[in-house]
């Protein structure tokens, strides 16, 4: 019978893990090669504690011979409080430092070492993961557990290494400030994030930026979908992949509204057949352009976050999405966990959901959410942070807080934006865009064409 496979026999690479320890005691310069080499990537205690050794002495500018190495691996023991292995003796040192091995190699030799330590990180994941499995008791939520596993084996595709590698401060500072000089020396602003097609805003926000939660809130039918749909086709039309996920209309509405908006012709004539064979076509048209656009359309209406979050993963990972488009927050399904919580504890959690994918993912997430009724009952009937609905929650995790405001009511073709919060950019002043209600298009003051066109 073979023996079956073992993390000793199949996960490690120690030939190279000893190469890899005399090519840097024979040149010292091929550590600083290696950025994210690691104690941590061996799989043999004794070279863990002779690499952690050598470097050490490296970063200390001591020699590299057999006597230091032996004495700086007993101070590297007694730092961990472990006791040092009979195995790792004088001798095997000696045999260590003795080896010759090719110049230049040293970059192949990690490479196999972070590999199979990558394997034996994959098997213990698997191994940890099953046994939960076994153990899964009655009342767990199975919807959470598949969302944890897919969520923490998405690590090792996006690392593909042993330990993310933590960002100096410096590093990080001096990164910021050539990025900001270089785009000083431009005449025009570097335009690094996602657009909304909305020129006073874009000017102002230079786009939306990874990592960022902007929540567009409205009452209702005051046009949120029409202006989340404007994002959404402004971007997917110049072939940045979006996706949305409509929990308040079906894919074949959004469509179609979409199809008015781009062709002009009134979505209700459309739906009661009274449109002329020019505008039958034109709208066709425009209704297979949008189908052959970048955007991607999840219309589950009984979705969980946690769905959201796996389901964008994939998106992601398989089409390349830019930008994650929800309509609207409050219609989220709480997670089986929060299904006995206040309403404002289960959509805070949501919100919390959202703004932890736009970070996980490293793109924008934008939110429709609802406002208060009792902003009606105002004389200034403007939008306030605190009119958001059913949780302050959502006022925290937004980056960006717009709010839509109809100043003359919803019949009337007045469409004013607000901005309730910036984080990074400052409040921009009230943007005036015009509303065409038939055809579902927002435009600018002065301008007869949406920029999306």
């Amino acid at each position: 019978m073979n023996e079956p496979p073992t993390a000793s026999n199949t996960m490690a690479a120690l030939e190279a893990e000893r190469n890899l320890l005399s090519a840097i005691i024979q040149n010292p310069a091929a550590a600083a090669d290696l950025p994210e080499l690691s104690p941590l990537d061996f799989f043999s205690t004794n070279h863990k504690l002779i690499l952690s050794a050598v470097l050490a002495l490296i970063n200390d500018e001591q020699p590299i011979d057999r006597a230091f190495i032996n004495e700086r691996v007993d101070v590297v023991c007694r730092g961990l409080e472990t006791a040092r292995p009979d195995s790792l003796d004088q001798a095997l040192i000696n045999d260590i430092v003795g080896d010759q091995v090719p110049a230049g190699l040293h970059r192949d030799y990690y490479r196999l070492i972070r590999e199979k330590c990558v394997l034996r990180k994959v098997h213990a994941f698997t191994a940890k993961w099953a046994r939960r499995a076994c153990e899964f008791g009655h009342g767990e939520d199975v919807d959470s557990f598949l969302d944890q596993l897919e969520e923490e084996a998405l690590r090792f595709r996006k690392v593909r290494s042993v330990d993310v590698p933590v960002k100096d401060a410096h590093d990080v500072l001096k990164e910021s400030i050539d990025a900001h000089m270089e785009s000083l020396k431009s005449p025009q602003p570097i335009k690094k994030g996602i657009m909304t097609g909305i020129t006073q805003i874009d000017n102002h926000t230079v786009g939306m930026q990874a990592g960022e939660m902007v929540v567009v809130a409205a009452r209702p039918s005051a046009g949120k979908t029409a202006l989340l749909m404007q994002i959404a086709m402004h971007n997917a039309l110049r072939d940045v992949p979006v996706a949305a996920f409509s929990l308040e209309m079906d894919a074949d509405s959004l469509m179609g509204r979409g199809a008015s908006m781009l062709s002009g012709v009134s979505t209700l004539a459309v739906k009661q057949c009274q449109v002329t064979a020019m505008e039958r076509d034109t709208w066709s048209k425009s209704y297979l352009k949008l189908k052959q656009g970048a955007m991607k359309i999840d219309d589950d209406p009984s979705v969980m976050i946690e769905d959201i979050r796996a389901r964008a993963r994939r998106l992601v990972r398989e089409f390349g999405v830019k930008v994650i488009l929800i309509d609207y927050l409050q219609l989220i399904t709480p997670s089986k966990k929060d299904r006995n919580a206040m309403r404002d504890e289960k959509v805070g959690n949501i919100s919390q959901g959202c703004k932890a994918m736009a970070r996980e993912l490293n793109l924008p997430v934008v939110v429709l959410a609802q406002l208060n009724r009792d902003l009606e009952k105002r004389d200034d009937k403007v939008p306030r942070l605190s009119d958001l609905r059913d949780s302050g929650r959502i006022e925290q995790d937004g980056d960006h807080i717009w709010a839509i405001h109809r100043p003359h009511g919803n019949d009337s073709d007045a469409f004013n934006i607000h901005c309730l919060k910036a984080r990074n950019t400052g409040i921009f002043p009230k943007v005036e865009l015009i509303f065409d209600g038939e055809t579902q298009r927002i435009t600018q003051m002065n301008d007869s064409q949406p920029d999306l066109l």
